[in-house]
């Protein structure tokens, strides 16, 4: 979920435009299998002890042979804000060699790092400004013509350091999503 308002530093919005990128890729490329409709997703967004969590809502896309699905929710906790976002579909370009490593890039206004975590490429990224970190998961990488579905969990943490955002995300069970994906 994007706030609109919010101001982005430059490699948020290089984030932020991967991401849009993705997603519209997602939208004119034919995928090959479905993920199913988004509400098979909602056992898998967890409730978070001392955290009002919101209504788990959410997209199912299928024309034409195209699939996209989304799940999103938000948590609350004072002014702390969690925003949680599930995508799965067709993501051409999001291959191998262009997100795995480690990277770690930090400014005067942010930090921008790639590790892996539990077998999955981690993007943590932070805005010291704006007290707002990042943290995406790529639970699937796009498999070629094959199977071109991939699958990316997003914790979005206002009020919260990039540490806290990630000790969130681990909250979450992972394979869950990447499960259902897979239809199982």
């Amino acid at each position: 979920m994007i706030k609109f308002g919010m101001k982005f530093k430059w490699y948020e919005k290089k984030i932020a435009n991967l991401v849009l990128t993705l997603l519209a890729f997602s939208i004119l490329m034919p995928s090959l299998s479905s993920a199913g409709g988004f509400e098979v997703y909602k056992t898998c967004f967890v409730d978070l002890p001392g955290w009002q969590k919101g209504k788990v809502e959410g997209m199912s896309m299928n024309y034409a042979g195209m699939n996209m699905v989304s799940a999103n929710t938000q948590y609350t906790k004072g002014e702390k804000e969690l925003q949680v976002s599930f995508t799965s579909g067709a993501f051409p370009g999001m291959t191998q060699p262009n997100l795995e490593g480690d990277f770690e890039m930090e400014t005067s206004e942010g930090s921008v790092k790639m590790k892996t975590i539990k077998g999955k490429t981690v993007t943590i990224a932070h805005d010291k400004q704006e007290d707002a970190s990042t943290v995406s998961i790529i639970l699937k990488q796009p498999g070629g013509e094959k199977d071109p579905n991939g699958a990316m969990l997003n914790f979005v943490g206002t009020k919260m350091k990039p540490d806290e955002v990630l000790k969130m995300a681990e909250k979450f069970d992972w394979n869950c999503f990447e499960k259902k994906v897979n239809g199982q």
